[in-house]
């Protein structure tokens, strides 16, 4: 009995062999990767947090132009108050 003629008579255990491989195969796959559903749920959390820090950022903008607009009035106050200084030290 040569080789040929052994794989010819055992191909069906062969099939059941290749298949269970198959099987197991893509079992193993879809564990290590993300379904569909999980994917759609972690997209929308993302999406949640995304529009979260969005506001959280437009919030800080304003509180930086605020603050820019405080020191600009201390700027003006200063330099009102330097001036008053050097007219007064060249008239004194």
């Amino acid at each position: 009995m040569d080789i040929y003629e052994l794989l010819w008579r055992m191909g069906w255990l062969w099939a059941i062999l290749l298949n269970g491989l198959f099987l197991w195969l893509n079992w193993s796959l879809s564990r290590r990767f993300v379904s569909r559903e999980e994917w759609g749920k972690k997209v929308g959390e993302a999406e949640i947090e995304l529009e979260k820090l969005r506001g959280q950022n437009a919030a800080l903008r304003e509180r930086i132009n605020g603050i820019s607009a405080l020191m600009g009035k201390q700027e003006n106050q200063l330099t009102i108050l330097l001036r008053g200084h050097l007219e007064d030290g060249c008239n004194g």
